[in-house]
């Protein structure tokens, strides 16, 4: 299709419990990785990742440089759904 796309995220943890750990992320798309742990007996989250969409500005002016476009979905009726 002339609208499809792609979306992946993808992540893995190096070293040790003893050694410290690093995380390492990547992602395509429209998806987005998150951490969730534990932090005095409440559950916390920590984004590993931005989504990569056109509502972010630089994502946009990257897309259009490609030659790709940016615009609304348009429902069965022929209005425009999405921020574009």
């Amino acid at each position: 299709s002339s609208l499809s796309g792609t979306t992946a995220v993808a992540g893995f943890v190096l070293g040790s419990k003893e050694n410290g750990r690093k995380i390492v992320m990547a992602n395509a798309g429209d998806s987005r990785a998150i951490l969730a742990y534990e932090e005095n007996g409440k559950l916390k989250v920590k984004e590993l990742s931005e989504d990569q969409n056109p509502d972010r500005e630089d994502e946009r002016r990257r897309i259009l440089s490609c030659g790709g476009r940016v615009e609304p979905l348009m429902d069965e009726n022929g209005e425009a759904i999405g921020p574009y």
